[in-house]
């Protein structure tokens, strides 16, 4: 990549050498003007293909709502959309051969990679379709209006964990996974691995004060508990064997 950090319009660039030949031939986006309501990211600047989006390009774009990315992107990093607390849409040229957009969606071409669900997509309950085998790191960050979430049977995968997967959701409640799942369930709304050896993401939004882990349970994931300020109460089976960094960061009400 050439260092040099160029600007077009609301974006910043360097120029790419896709072929490791010393020759730039494309062009990758490092940043986007943090005032900017829409982007719409160019095709090509300095007669060479736009191709690349690189991660937190548009973290702390709070006025942001709508993305359009056109068909010459050929990779976009998971942190990309980041801390877009306002992205209602994420538009993808018909014309693209990498990635699609259903209803504001952003998946790959093959709708088999959830990568990113807009955090301030107005709709309070959403099934992940089937076919669909893995969801992206950082995919349902933020997501200010979810209220329920259903994953259904062909997920295999959720980023480097689950709750990297699903985070800072606070008005989440439930988790729902199809009982034919083969690598996860849900437990009242809580989302386990399906030999429930592994907690991996307790709903931030769920109204209950008390909460008692299966006796099953060997390892909390990373974030497991991570802003559930309605607990009170946790009650940690002695099958736990280890608990991830942050497992409990931000429940503000946890007295035991």
């Amino acid at each position: 990549v050439n260092a040099a950090e160029n600007v077009y319009g609301e974006f910043t660039y360097v120029l790419y050498d896709s072929n490791n030949d010393g020759k730039n031939d494309s062009v990758e986006i490092t940043d986007c003007d943090e005032f900017v309501t829409r982007a719409d990211i160019p095709d090509e600047i300095e007669g060479m293909p736009v191709t690349r989006i690189k991660d937190f390009v548009f973290a702390f774009c709070f006025g942001l709502t709508e993305i359009t990315i056109p068909d010459s992107v050929i990779f976009i990093d998971d942190a990309a959309f980041n801390i877009c607390v306002s992205l209602e849409n994420i538009n993808v040229s018909e014309n693209s051969n990498n990635f699609c957009s259903l209803d504001g969606v952003l998946f790959n071409k093959e709708k088999t990679n959830l990568i990113k669900y807009p955090s301030a997509k107005k709709t309070e309950r959403y099934t992940i379709s089937n076919g669909v085998i893995k969801i992206s790191e950082n995919a349902f960050e933020d997501c200010g209006n979810l209220i329920e979430l259903t994953i259904p049977e062909s997920v295999k995968y959720m980023g480097n964990t689950g709750e990297w997967a699903i985070s800072g959701s606070e008005k989440l409640e439930s988790i729902n996974v199809s009982e034919n799942n083969q690598k996860y369930l849900s437990d009242n709304g809580v989302l386990y691995t399906k030999n429930i050896t592994e907690l991996i993401k307790y709903p931030a939004g769920k109204k209950e004060k008390e909460y008692e882990i299966s006796n099953s349970v060997k390892n909390i994931e990373i974030g497991a508990f991570n802003s559930c300020s309605n607990l009170t109460t946790i009650e940690i089976p002695n099958s736990v064997t280890n608990i991830e960094t942050h497992a409990f960061s931000y429940c503000n009400s946890l007295i035991n």
